[in-house]
């Protein structure tokens, strides 16, 4: 081979890395971003990089911009704890990272490859949406469309972990992902403010639209937010190293040095006196996983409901807990969507799902009716049945109807236990006295004495020592040996496939 073609082709890898876009690549920094090719070196191990197709660009690309290598996106290959990954990294230095026909057809076939082997892809975004001067064409019909849904066809192939570390439009990664986070300055929404004002007139903000916050609190669309761009990226790491490689694969297994037989005394008073008084469910969530491990998924979203990941005796598990702090603990529409995230981690990475239960019940409001309760109830209900792992349920203080179901209690395929302080039934005493004994209460001298007196009879029934006698329960245990309890049963159902 000729020197000359040798010069060119180091010469178009040195475009390719941004030796011609240093202007481009300070002004990036300077609002606080990362270029692509430094994102994709902070989350791969150092060295294993593979570039995949960096030197392509889309024809209506102008000769300048041609000219600086590569067309606003990076693919390539490359290892997370030495375990092989897909990446795919925006360059917002070349068009504002904006996807043409070329990203396109290139990302397409980048998943499609990733999906054959079974890599994870890990996708780390900044997009100013579709380029319009490329897609404003018939071709469009078939860019989006040949891709859109395809990650979760099934049997799932892969896992699909999301970074959005800057503006994005439209998001559409954001809600096929296993798992996201976000840049508190990232925004992504289905079309830019820019757009919205022209097609509706409606005058809106980048971070009221869809902003950090919005996704965080108000959505759920998003399973983080983190404070900067090193922050996301440290944190995709983190998740991944609790999940499998693919969906089927072997779960990571982790010596974190907390011996499995631990006995938690302090959990004997962990409960308020008074039976009605919130506390943290978060912190017993703590103290019964590996000490550090606990890793909360959608923390300001549904903060009724405590979902994320953790580890027990090194294994990952799934955790699911009500929490008596907001809304004491009850089920709502957007709990029950919470839930249905995290039970289809467990179902596509078979991760043991574990429960702590403290609920009064669903949230029955004229409101929520509105919104579908029913339905949510239900499929949240089915979608806990598709997991075939397995199931360790604590019931803590109360598990009241269809919300005790739901929190996967009594399943067949699992094992519940109860603490003694845990009262079971199909509704609360006060509406069940109320019901059964209404005569009695409206004509005594004293009805809210009466009621009191007919609700803590309720309670006694409502006592685990009767499930556990016909074998509804599975045991009562000591709340200071939860931990011990769990990792056995945990190990006891190991492998079990139905």
């Amino acid at each position: 081979m000729s020197q000359a073609a040798l010069n060119e082709l180091a010469r178009r890898r040195r475009l390719a890395d941004g030796a011609e876009r240093q202007e481009r690549i300070s002004r990036q920094h300077e609002r606080g971003g990362l270029t692509g090719r430094e994102r994709i070196d902070r989350l791969l191990d150092p060295g294993s990089y593979l570039p995949m197709g960096r030197l392509v660009h889309s024809e209506e690309l102008a000769d300048a911009d041609r000219s600086l290598g590569g067309d606003g996106a990076i693919h390539g290959f490359g290892t997370i704890d030495e375990r092989p990954v897909a990446v795919f990294a925006s360059d917002p230095t070349i068009k504002g990272a904006t996807g043409s026909s070329t990203v396109y057809r290139v990302t397409h076939a980048h998943e499609r490859f990733a999906a054959r082997f079974g890599l994870p892809v890990f996708d780390l975004h900044q997009s100013g949406g579709a380029r319009i001067t490329d897609l404003m064409t018939s071709k469009f019909a078939g860019i989006d469309g040949a891709n859109m849904g395809e990650r979760h066809v099934f049997p799932r192939r892969n896992l699909f972990f999301c970074g959005i570390l800057g503006d994005y439009w439209p998001p559409w990664n954001m809600v096929q992902s296993d798992f996201t986070v976000m840049s508190q300055t990232a925004h992504g929404a289905l079309t830019s403010p820019a757009l919205l004002e022209v097609a509706t007139g409606q005058q809106t903000t980048a971070d009221e639209l869809g902003g950090a916050k919005v996704h965080g609190t108000l959505t759920g669309q998003v399973d983080r937010v983190a404070p900067d761009e090193p922050a996301a990226i440290e944190m995709l790491r983190k998740v991944f190293s609790y999940l499998p490689s693919r969906p089927g694969g072997t779960i990571p297994r982790c010596h974190t040095g907390d011996p499995p037989d631990r006995i938690d005394l302090e959990l004997r008073d962990f409960l308020p006196d008074n039976p009605r008084r919130a506390y943290d469910m978060t912190k017993l969530v703590e103290r019964v996983c590996d000490v550090g491990t606990f890793v909360e998924w959608m923390p300001g979203y549904a903060r009724n409901l405590v979902c994320g990941i953790a580890r027990l005796n090194g294994q990952s598990v799934a955790v699911m807990a009500n929490q008596p702090r907001f809304l004491a603990g009850t089920l709502d529409v957007k709990a029950l969507r919470k839930a249905r995230r995290m039970l289809e981690l467990v179902h596509t990475c078979e991760l043991p799902l574990i429960s702590f239960i403290d609920t009064p019940g669903v949230l029955t409001t004229q409101e929520q009716e509105h919104e579908r309760l029913i339905t949510e109830v239900y499929r949240t209900s089915m979608e806990r049945l598709r997991p075939h792992v397995p199931k360790v349920a604590v019931v803590v203080r109360k598990g009241i109807g269809f919300a005790y179901i739901v929190m996967s209690a009594g399943d067949p395929e699992g094992i519940t236990f109860a603490w003694p302080s845990a009262r079971i039934a199909f509704t609360g005493p006060e509406p069940a006295a109320r019901i059964v004994h209404h005569r009695s209460i409206a004509n005594a001298d004293d009805p809210a004495a009466e009621l009191e007196t007919r609700a803590e009879e309720m309670r006694r029934r409502m006592e685990p020592s009767a499930g556990e006698a016909l074998a509804y329960l599975d045991e009562v245990i000591d709340p200071a040996h939860t931990r011990p309890r769990i990792i056995r049963a945990i190990e006891a159902l190991r492998g079990r496939r139905p």
